[in-house]
């Protein structure tokens, strides 16, 4: 028995068991201890250093050229595509006969509502004191050249863009509704332009004709960049006509000598003339190939 105070004045008794170590117990410990160290070294010797095993990350990878990107490849599908364009001699001169058929009809239109005064090589047929056409004499070969020109940039970047088959293909009906609809649109401005509304009430209702137009007509990218390249090229070549060469003016123009609202007009023109070449064009690359 053990005495310990838990304090001055008060003794406290703690009572430990006793331990009764019998001797075999000693004697297989003895015999048996529980670590043993190995026979190939000390107990205190340290362990062997581990070989250092080179690890999947840390091992340097193969050199190999990195795949190309879909970006340089599309860039040089399309680089490819471009240089081995040929135009087709039959399409270039149909188009161009279909455009001075057509665009004398069409600016017949501006000429009838006043929108526009040609001065140099003006013409005016009429039957029975009625005026039935009015225009000039070099528009047919520019509206000829512009046929050839819309045409051409369709079929190129058809082919350089990869249209797909359906909008390379129009119907005949949507060749002759497209054409219809561009010619109600140049009607319509200048009927528009001769009644005296508001210039941006004549760009509103051009403007949608055109977007609704092209969309329901064509929607394909080659369609969009070429029409937006006749809505910037075709009033270019009009005021170098007008400003340059004095050959016609505009009655109500607003910026450079033409109307504002004209490059919508052209925009439309885009498809109407596009989808007429793209429907020649399959008709004679298909005669092409029957004669090969």
């Amino acid at each position: 028995h053990l005495m310990a105070w838990t304090g001055p004045t008060k003794p406290c008794r703690i009572v430990l068991p006793k331990l009764n170590v019998h001797h075999h117990h000693l004697n297989y410990h003895h015999q048996n201890p529980p670590f043993l160290p190995l026979r190939s070294q000390s107990f205190f010797e340290p362990p062997a250093k581990l070989q250092h095993r080179p690890t999947v990350a840390n091992a340097s990878p193969s050199p190999s050229s990195p795949p190309p990107s879909s970006s340089s490849s599309s860039l040089t599908s399309w680089t490819s595509r471009l240089a081995s364009y040929k135009p087709n001699g039959r399409l270039v001169v149909i188009m161009f006969i279909a455009g001075a058929l057509l665009g004398p009809f069409l600016d017949n239109y501006h000429g009838q509502f006043d929108t526009l005064r040609y001065s140099k090589g003006a013409f005016e047929l009429q039957m029975q004191g009625m005026s039935i056409l009015k225009s000039a004499y070099w528009v047919p070969f520019l509206f000829g050249v512009a046929g050839v020109l819309i045409s051409q940039l369709y079929d190129l970047f058809d082919k350089v863009l990869d249209t797909e088959m359906t909008k390379r293909k129009p119907t005949p009906w949507k060749i002759l509704y497209g054409i219809s609809a561009f010619a109600a649109q140049y009607y319509l401005s200048g009927y528009l332009d001769k009644m005296g509304i508001d210039t941006p009430v004549i760009h509103l209702t051009l403007a949608v004709l055109a977007l609704v137009g092209f969309r329901y007509f064509d929607g394909s990218i080659a369609g969009f960049v070429t029409s937006l390249a006749t809505a910037v090229g075709g009033p270019a070549i009009e005021i170098a006509l007008i400003n340059l060469a004095q050959a016609y003016s505009y009655t109500n123009a607003d910026i450079w000598g033409v109307d504002s609202w004209i490059p919508w007009v052209y925009f439309l023109g885009g498809p109407a003339v596009g989808n007429l070449g793209r429907g020649i064009a399959n008709s004679v690359l298909k005669d092409d190939d029957d004669a090969m």
